[in-house]
């Protein structure tokens, strides 16, 4: 009982030993950081309202550190202060309105320098002193390009902050020797492009951000050098495109943002290249679809494609053995109509999926049994047919209701409202009786065209549909003449069919006008839509421009902007015989609207028709009949006219006049010289008799235009 007496009071002791310990080291760093440490910062050293001290830096992740705080401080002349103490560890300068930095000092133990939020516009040169730096924050300033070499020396720099700047230039070799940089933040520039020579010695890497800049375009190869990238933030830019390739390199990229661009197509191929991406941010682009395979067996954990206004159509198999994705986000897209069935194939882990505040109809009950691992299912704020397509979101609702232990996928049933038909369009789907909702009915069209179109031959006619009821409808098409194209994937000459649901016509001529059906069928019925499309000439006219009487120039309008077109030739031959015609073929590239057609017979009309050529067919679009002359109005015709040439010319005539005027004004200069001394000399009036008055009066009538002075001598009495 004594030795168990003394065991307790032993560990009372060590217990209130070390309770003192640890208190004393909490007071004792309590203190390093609130209070200025007699040993460092004191006296002289420190710039005037500034704070000295060795202390615990919350923007910097070391301990007890020698810091140096001076926000918001306005140095004389708005320059870097010079009485800093020459082993600062933490300089901060922000918010101190400096224009220039003029580093004279040596801070050689200088880790941590943030001088953000100035008013800086030119990069020192002498910064590559600081070759201790480890962090550099340069945000909010005025920088506008960046030279080589402009951080060369910092060897050791790992974070370099130049966000939110005007920097809309920089060198080629500006980041060189930067080896240990981790994090490079470029957001709110003015950056147009992005060169691949910047990221040359960058193999440490993790974090590029260049969010909010103007870049439009991804060349091939531009991150190929950078093997180590975690993170990449391209979002608010102005991409439209992106090179095949431009994603070579970055085998280790995780996290990508694109959003708030202006890519109106899924860059399937790029995304495949990287082999590791895990969060892909893809909202706000003006993307018209999600294509099959778009992001078929990517390692994707985390997906949003939200907030884009023209995205209307899912298409099947669009996201195809997405095994590790987990949080599918696809909301606030205000003209997604239409899901597929079978978007998601083998998805077997996604479990979050937010297609709220939509235009969907429907959401068939095979896309929610295909996901097994499905948890939350946000359909709130859309359109909803309330026939038999939503039975059973009706279905998992009443369970929910009569199991308390069911937890129903579908999220907001409260939300839940009837867009069609007519007489339930509001009403709550809850509050609908089970037996409002058949099990099957009839196919309902969903058209993604118009009522009609106005087009013109040789333009594409692209039109889009699909179905829903129970049992699947299947769709086809009707052309004016009735003929039913009812494969579901065809392509024979002009016309092409995909996945049934969308129809193309291509390189139109004036007989296809007339009405086109989507039709859908099945054992419950029938439906129907249509357009009427008008197929009209191109505004393509013939007209002489000049007639002699061997050749002949004609212009024509309305071809240059028909891209569409595979090409227009021109045939032409004398009215009055049943020769064959001769053909020029146009090249569109060159933009071409004239032509002249030389050795032709005086007093002869000739045919001249402008066609249009698909493949082997021909189309004549206009053609028209032109004489020629006598002749004695044979010269030569009008091939080309360079309007770059006529101003060369007239540039040249008016140098030459420039140059005229400036030899009269420096031939009167020297006259002036060789009369000014006589001038003013004592004996002037017997000077005067030898000055050549003839030539002065000569000069008096050169153009005031080209004239210096209208004399130089005034007359005497």
């Amino acid at each position: 009982m004594l030795k168990a007496t003394t065991d307790l009071s032993v560990q009372f002791f060590s217990f209130l030993v070390m309770s003192f310990l640890f208190s004393h080291m909490i007071s004792m760093r309590s203190d390093a950081t609130n209070t200025t440490d007699s040993g460092w910062g004191s006296g002289e050293a420190c710039p005037e309202n500034c704070t000295c001290r060795a202390m615990d830096y919350p923007k910097y992740r070391s301990l007890f550190n020698k810091t140096v705080v001076c926000t918001g401080v306005q140095f004389l002349n708005n320059i870097f202060p010079e009485n800093i103490p020459l082993d600062v560890e933490i300089l901060d300068l922000s918010h101190c309105r400096l224009t220039r930095l003029s580093l004279r000092l040596t801070l050689k133990h200088l880790r941590f320098l943030d001088i953000s939020n100035n008013d800086l516009k030119v990069m020192d040169r002498q910064i590559h002193k600081l070759t201790a730096l480890r962090q550099l924050i340069m945000r909010n300033n005025s920088l506008s390009y960046l030279q080589n070499g402009a951080f060369s020396g910092m060897l050791y720099l790992e974070v370099l902050d130049l966000s939110n700047n005007q920097l809309y230039s920089i060198e080629p070799h500006t980041f060189g020797g930067l080896n240990y940089l981790k994090k490079l933040n470029l957001e709110g520039n003015r950056l147009h492009f992005l060169s691949p020579q910047w990221f040359v010695s960058m193999p440490s890497l993790g974090w590029l951000f260049l969010s909010n800049n103007l870049i439009g375009r991804l060349k091939a190869n531009v991150f190929e050098m950078l093997s180590g990238l975690f993170t990449m933030k391209l979002d608010e830019n102005r991409i439209s495109y992106i090179e095949p390739g431009a994603f070579n390199g970055l085998s280790h990229l995780r996290i990508l943002y694109l959003t708030d661009n202006l890519l109106q197509t899924i860059p399937s191929q790029e995304l495949h290249n990287l082999p590791l991406l895990q969060y892909l941010y893809f909202d706000k682009n003006p993307v018209l679809r999600i294509p099959t395979l778009a992001f078929h067996s990517m390692n994707l954990s985390m997906l949003t494609m939200s907030y884009m206004p023209h995205l209307k159509v899912i298409e099947k198999e669009s996201f195809l053995n997405l095994k590790h994705l987990v949080t599918l986000q696809l909301h606030d897209n205000s003209e997604l109509v239409y899901i597929d069935p079978n978007a998601f194939v083998n998805c077997s882990h996604l479990k979050n999926l937010y297609l709220h505040n939509n235009k969907l109809q429907s959401v068939s009950s095979v896309l929610k049994d295909s996901l097994p691992a499905l948890k939350t299912l946000h359909l709130y704020n859309n359109e909803l047919e309330c026939d038999c397509n939503a039975m059973w979101m009706k279905q998992e609702n009443l369970r929910e209701i009569s199991n308390k232990t069911y937890r129903s996928v579908l999220f907001g049933d409260s939300l839940l409202k009837c867009g069609s038909p007519s007489n339930r369009k509001g009403i709550l789907l809850r509050d609908l009786p089970l037996s409002a909702l058949n099990f099957t009915c009839a196919p309902v069209i969903i058209p993604l065209f118009r009522r009609s179109y106005n087009l013109s031959i040789g333009e594409e006619l692209h039109l889009e549909c699909y179905a829903m009821g129970l049992p699947s409808p299947k769709i086809t098409w009707r052309l004016p003449n009735g003929t039913l194209l009812d494969k579901e994937n065809l392509r024979t000459g002009r016309y092409e069919i995909r996945n049934n649901s969308r129809f193309i016509l291509r390189y139109l001529y004036e007989s296809d006008t007339g009405r086109y059906s989507c039709e859908a069928q099945s054992v419950s019925g029938f439906d129907t839509e249509s357009s009427i499309v008008t197929v009209n000439n191109k505004p393509v006219r013939i007209s002489a421009e000049y007639v002699a009487g061997n050749f002949i120039t004609i212009s024509w309008n309305g071809t240059r902007n028909q891209w569409s077109m595979t090409g227009y030739e021109i045939h032409y031959k004398p009215l009055d015989n049943s020769e064959k015609f001769q053909i020029i073929p146009l090249d569109r590239r060159l933009r071409q609207f004239r032509y002249t057609f030389t050795n032709l017979s005086p007093l002869t009309t000739y045919m001249f028709c402008i066609v249009y050529v698909f493949e082997t067919e021909l189309y004549t679009v206009h053609c028209t009949n032109i004489t020629t002359g006598d002749e004695d109005l044979s010269t030569t015709g009008i091939t080309h006219i360079n309007s770059k040439m006529i101003v060369g010319v007239v540039t040249s005539i008016f140098m030459l006049l420039i140059l005229g005027c400036c030899v009269l004004v420096v031939r009167r200069v020297g006259k002036r010289k060789d009369y000014l001394e006589p001038l003013y000399s004592k004996d002037t009036e017997s000077l005067i008799d030898v000055i050549p008055l003839e030539s002065m009066y000569q000069g008096q009538t050169t153009p005031a235009a080209c004239s210096s002075r209208t004399s130089l001598i005034q007359s005497q009495d």
